[in-house]
């Protein structure tokens, strides 16, 4: 968790592996807040995107039954030349199903099967 702690002051560079690593911690342990924070540190740091950490963010955000936020990246990802795989829809449905908005949720499957 080295990225919520200060790494600046560090001497540890941050890539983007260790950003998914960060986000995903972050999402096991329910800090959907501040996976959100980090993806735009990660962009002015100038560290490649990847679905994975976008996925792992999708994810912390269905953790906390932040449907809106979840969403919110849905549109994110491929305005950074990223596409939405499985992985991305099932985190989003799982947001939608927390939140008992079902009906998006189904939405959301309609658009993998496209």
């Amino acid at each position: 968790m080295l990225a919520l702690t200060g790494h600046k002051n560090s001497n540890c560079e941050m890539n983007r592996y260790n950003y998914n690593a960060v986000v995903d911690a972050c999402a096991h342990k329910g800090m959907w807040t501040k996976a959100l924070q980090l993806l735009p540190e990660l962009r002015q740091s100038n560290t490649e995107l990847s679905s994975i950490t976008f996925n792992a963010t999708v994810s912390a955000c269905a953790k906390g039954a932040a449907w809106e936020q979840a969403l919110q990246l849905f549109g994110v990802m491929p305005q950074s030349s990223l596409e939405l795989d499985r992985i991305t829809f099932n985190a989003g449905m799982s947001a939608c199903s927390r939140c008992a908005f079902r009906g998006k949720a189904l939405q959301l499957l309609a658009m993998m099967r496209a």
